[in-house]
């Protein structure tokens, strides 16, 4: 299937980077997407608009650096190194139940 693969490459210079030993794996899946499992029209827009939010509500729990975004499979996921998990797993999951029940999101932390 097609993705769209984003990467900061300026952060393989600094890996592995001691201060973010956390990985986590999260974002929406789309309401609607193409037979390719890309996300349809106006989705993209809504879907960057949860993330922006998502990176915001992290600032307010750790430090974070994003590494990369991933879109496909009807969904877009940001991966984010964190310098502490703690917190984040109860701050995200109260976040996309309270703003964003209508949607289903992947969440995990490595």
């Amino acid at each position: 299937m097609p993705a769209s693969v984003l990467v900061d490459m300026a952060l393989i210079d600094q890996a592995p980077d001691k201060r973010y030993p956390y990985l986590l794996v999260t974002g929406p899946k789309t309401r609607n997407c193409d037979t390719a499992g890309m996300p349809g029209q106006g989705e993209i827009g809504a879907m960057e608009d949860i993330l922006d939010v998502t990176g915001n509500f992290i600032t307010g729990v750790t430090p974070w650096r994003l590494a990369g975004t991933v879109t496909r499979n009807c969904e877009r996921i940001n991966y984010y190194y964190l310098k502490d998990t703690t917190g984040v797993r109860t701050a995200l999951h109260r976040l996309y139940s309270r703003n964003y029940k209508d949607r289903a999101y992947v969440f995990s932390i490595q």
